[in-house]
């Protein structure tokens, strides 16, 4: 009898200790988690299943990062490329985002060492190292190139959607619906001013026509694009730029470190507009019309284009209003 008692006892306090066991476990917050087998659609109209939970992503370029950056936590993100320093809106003040390990190039072993459960590139980035990521039974999607808001719009909300963030992105998405129309309604002189970008890093000229963000941004700022006749990212000669000769030129501002070939070092762009004799004529170099946008805003593919047409906004405004105190310019 009594050793049946005491096993009694024995199966009693077991069963409390998983009682209270049980107990203490529920009342603990859950981990954020995102569930497999949700239905994206993207801007190009493909419709597919993500089955990853998202909890860990790598994004392959600087333009993922953005979208990244504006819907989700850190501790969902395994890795930065490098180039997102200057070319994604990385919070210079959130250490978390600073802590995340760098990674310089889109090769398949730097991110399987990642542990990754999903992988986000872009159209211009290696086939054969997604294609490698696959065979590896890890998830990657790869977003549609983007040239207009509405295109980022668009890819905001399918990123939204593959992280299970449907809520965040939408929200975002109206947001940028009521800066456009800002936009749109803002009066000043800089409207129907001929704008032309320009980059030169030693090695040519080139600038952007049609079917690209910068053309996007410079519509959107109620100016045109001097270049619009072209269609895409072109090459471009002093010969072309005196053609063109645009009332205000759009350039990079220096990325981080010295000078290079690599992107816009030390504002090589505009020290040659400013230094080059046969420019001297342009109504862009007379005025002093050269408006310099930060790198993540100037090349940004991503909702950025928003943010990038409200700054060259309201530079160009203050650049006019500089010129003519006395004048209205409301920004």
């Amino acid at each position: 009898m009594a050793s049946k008692s005491a096993g009694a006892r024995m199966c009693g306090g077991l069963l409390l200790f998983a009682a209270l066991l049980f107990c203490a476990c529920s009342e603990r917050p859950a981990p954020a988690t995102a569930v497999g087998g949700r239905e994206v659609s993207l801007a190009d109209g493909r419709a597919f299943t993500v089955h990853s939970p998202g909890l860990r992503v790598f994004p392959a370029s600087a333009s993922v990062v953005d979208f990244l950056v504006a819907l989700a936590p850190p501790e969902r993100v395994v890795a930065l490329p490098e180039q997102a320093l200057d070319y994604a809106s990385v919070p210079a003040d959130v250490a978390a985002w600073r802590s995340i390990p760098r990674f310089s190039a889109y090769v398949a072993e730097a991110v399987i060492a990642r542990s990754p459960d999903l992988v986000i590139a872009e159209p211009w980035q290696d086939v054969n190292t997604s294609e490698r990521l696959r065979s590896a039974g890890i998830e990657v999607v790869v977003l549609p190139e983007v040239r207009t808001w509405k295109d980022a719009r668009a890819t905001l909300l399918g990123v939204g959607r593959m992280l299970a963030l449907d809520e965040r992105a939408q929200n975002l998405a109206r947001e940028l619906d009521l800066r456009v129309e800002k936009l749109a309604a803002l009066p000043g002189p800089r409207r129907g001013l001929r704008v032309m970008s320009y980059s030169n890093f030693g090695s040519g000229g080139s600038s952007a026509g049609a079917n690209t963000t910068v053309h996007e941004q410079i519509l959107l700022a109620g100016m045109l694009n001097a270049m619009a006749a072209r269609d895409g990212h072109a090459q471009v000669s002093f010969e072309d730029l005196i053609a063109l000769d645009p009332d205000l030129i759009l350039v990079s501002k220096p990325l981080h470190g010295g000078e290079g070939t690599q992107g816009d070092r030390g504002g090589a762009s505009q020290r040659l507009l400013e230094n080059e004799p046969s420019l001297r004529g342009l109504r862009a170099i007379k005025n002093h019309r050269i408006v310099a946008l930060p790198p993540n805003l100037f090349a940004t593919g991503s909702q950025s284009i928003v943010a990038a047409a409200e700054a060259l906004a309201r530079a160009v405004d203050e650049l006019l209003a500089s010129e003519n105190p006395a004048s209205d310019v409301r920004r």
